[in-house]
């Protein structure tokens, strides 16, 4: 589907979320939405975390609160950027209500904003984002885990990852702690020919980055290109629910972007090398938000335009 903009950028876009393969994991917790707005183009995608409803119920609204507040926004798109987050994280805290950290309803959130010929990520939590461009693919962002940070610290070894005791905890998300820190790429010079992909970890735990690489070089649709990457973590056990937006850059023309702000704490590298997934920060992070691994038991429906609550 092709989505115009008199921002200056004009993307062909899909979205596919599937629940995999685990059958105590058919309540789909992701929520994804790829849509229009005033100064472009966004896209969203959330994985949610904590046990019955909880997590379906904080990934819905998160997309649906980001979408809103950056689609109502007149500012610079960072600062709008920065609402959503903030707005969205209120909300999904809210639907915790007094309940213990442990047992709190969560969200990763990974959003990408296309202005003119400018990109912008936004991120908590593990789900990423990727850029192809002439055959390389970038991995726009950095996981915020446990495994990653003992990884930059030379403290594992990248390969001894996957089977570490703690693979499942992040260290940022949207409404287990009262603070939130989510993290602003720099501004990102955006061609035709840009292939955006945005996942969570359902994807990214299944399916390597030169995988990746390979499927979305081969040209296909955006759809038919989300689909393959979807069923290839199916195919390896889909042991977790999977969401793959990509947004494949047509057009874009020089309208200048609302001017860029930073966000508080924010860090102006523009992007990591495919093998990177450690965690920077300038000062300690939060204590890691709980596994979140724990998924409910039914099926769910859909909607590739708008998952909302």
């Amino acid at each position: 589907m092709v989505l115009g903009s008199s921002a200056g950028v004009v993307v062909d876009h899909a979205a596919v979320s599937d629940p995999g393969r685990d059958p105590e994991k058919q309540i789909n917790e992701d929520a994804v939405a790829i849509t229009e707005m005033p100064f472009g183009v966004a896209v969203v995608v959330c994985d949610g975390m904590g046990g019955h409803i909880g997590g379906e119920r904080a990934s819905r609204t998160a997309v649906a609160r980001i979408v809103e507040v950056l689609g109502s926004s007149g500012g610079p798109v960072s600062r709008a950027l920065q609402a959503a987050f903030e707005r969205a994280h209120a909300e999904v805290y809210a639907l915790g209500g007094d309940l213990p950290v442990d047992q709190r309803p969560g969200s990763t959130a990974v959003v990408l904003t296309l202005a003119g010929r400018e990109a912008l990520i936004a991120h908590v939590g593990d789900s990423r984002a990727y850029r192809l461009r002439d055959g390389t693919l970038e991995r726009l962002t950095r996981d915020h885990s446990v495994v990653a940070a003992l990884v930059a610290a030379g403290a594992i070894r990248p390969e001894h990852a996957e089977r570490h005791p703690d693979a499942n905890r992040i260290t940022r998300a949207l409404g287990i702690s009262q603070e939130l820190e989510p993290e602003l790429s720099a501004p990102l010079f955006v061609s035709p020919g840009d292939v955006f992909a945005l996942c969570t970890d359902g994807l990214s735990d299944l399916v390597s980055d030169a995988e990746i690489a390979e499927i979305l070089g081969k040209g296909e649709s955006p759809e038919a290109s989300c689909k393959e990457l979807v069923d290839l973590a199916n195919a390896r056990g889909g042991h977790d629910n999977v969401t793959v937006a990509i947004a494949r850059v047509l057009e874009v023309s020089d309208v200048r972007p609302r001017e860029t702000v930073e966000m508080p704490g924010q860090d102006r590298t523009r992007a990591w090398p495919p093998a990177f997934t450690g965690l920077m920060t300038r000062h300690p992070g939060p204590e890691p938000v709980p596994d979140k691994d724990r998924r409910a038991s039914a099926p769910t429906t859909f909607d590739p335009r708008l998952c909302l609550p």
